[in-house]
């Protein structure tokens, strides 16, 4: 009696098992709460699926639909619209990817080697001729060239870029100016703005002569210096400021080379101060070399008397400009420099005498 109670009680389990698990029948489970489904992915069939459709564009079955061309097969068009964007970012990067082609590169190479003829009327042929070009693809090939160009393509274009100032300024300065450029392009764009002597570079390089990065930061004062003209002397006052020991030699040599007068005068503190770089001293002293005899002789034994660190350097200018040498003799030299500023200068004294 009981074997057949637990076979019946078995019986009864095994069939509400099936019961449950059959289709229809679903069992929430105890995660849900009691009486919530899930939703159910509705089916569709083929013709009832959603159409995509461009971004923008009318619904389908729309009447006014416009179906836009495809672009191009190259990447042109888009080089071009990134050139012409208000954006410097885009602009740069249409200059780095600007395509220039191998037919482009040989004419550009004809007319590298034309902007140094020795015949004037071929020279102004090219030029004229370049001017012709688009500009944006003249700028593409200089780059690329100062970048990876074999050396005799690289001292070809160097000795014709003073030709290109017109064409090449505005992208150089943009170059320059935009701080997301690569380093080496902004140091390109600095040395080709200096070798064209592009006048209205001048402040910019100056501005970006104290850049963090010393690297950009001399190759722009470098610029300047190739640009050596007066319109940079108020940079070089500045620059005889700098924390740089490079850029002071240069704005040293510089100012004493182009300055007048009242250089003279501001580098004068600064030759007999004992206590500053002997290096950017002895540039401003032999950049006044060319300056009158009776500015030069006085600062001369001055520093003898003031700056024993640069006393042999100021006596071999004595010697090579006065002709005279009374060695460490200071009173013989202050004699002499009042004789020389009151009179007649005296004929040379053999040293040693």
């Amino acid at each position: 009696m009981t074997r057949l109670f637990y076979i019946l009680l078995l019986c009864m389990t095994a069939s509400a098992v099936i019961a449950a698990e059959a289709p229809g029948n679903y069992r929430i489970p105890e995660a849900f709460p009691e009486g919530n489904t899930r939703s159910q992915r509705p089916v569709t069939t083929a013709d009832e699926a959603p159409a995509a459709i461009l971004p923008g564009a009318p619904e389908a079955g729309a009447d006014n639909l416009v179906v836009l061309p495809p672009p191009p097969n190259n990447a042109d068009w888009l080089i071009k619209r990134m050139a012409e964007s208000d954006g410097a970012a885009l602009r740069k990067r249409a200059s780095e990817v600007w395509p220039v082609t191998d037919a482009f590169k040989e004419d550009m190479d004809a007319f590298g080697h034309a902007l140094v003829d020795p015949d004037a009327a071929v020279r102004a042929a090219a030029a004229d001729r370049i001017k012709r070009l688009e500009p944006a693809q003249v700028f593409g090939y200089v780059m690329s060239v100062m970048v990876g160009g074999a050396l005799e393509r690289v001292r070809a274009l160097d000795a014709a870029l003073p030709a290109l100032q017109a064409t090449l300024t505005p992208f150089m300065l943009e170059t320059l100016r935009t701080e997301i450029e690569t380093p080496l392009h902004r140091r390109i764009a600095a040395y080709c703005l200096g070798r064209m002597g592009a006048l209205n570079a001048v402040e910019t390089l100056g501005e970006y002569a104290w850049s963090d990065d010393y690297v950009l930061s001399r190759a722009c004062v470098d610029a300047l210096y190739a640009i050596g003209t007066v319109q940079t002397m108020p940079q070089w006052i500045t620059l005889l400021e700098h924390h740089d020991l490079y850029c002071r030699q240069l704005a040293a040599r510089a100012c004493g080379a182009l300055g007048g007068p009242e250089i003279f005068e501001r580098l004068r503190p600064i030759i007999l101060d004992a206590e500053d770089e002997l290096t950017v001293q002895s540039e401003a002293l032999r950049a006044l070399g060319d300056h009158p005899p009776a500015m030069l002789y006085p600062l001369l034994v001055d520093v003898l008397s003031e700056n024993r660190r640069l006393r042999p350097i100021a006596l071999r200018m004595l010697r090579e400009y006065a002709g005279v040498d009374f060695g460490w003799d200071m009173n013989a030299w202050r004699e002499w420099l009042r004789m020389f500023m009151t009179g007649p200068p005296p004929p040379p004294i053999v040293p040693g005498r």
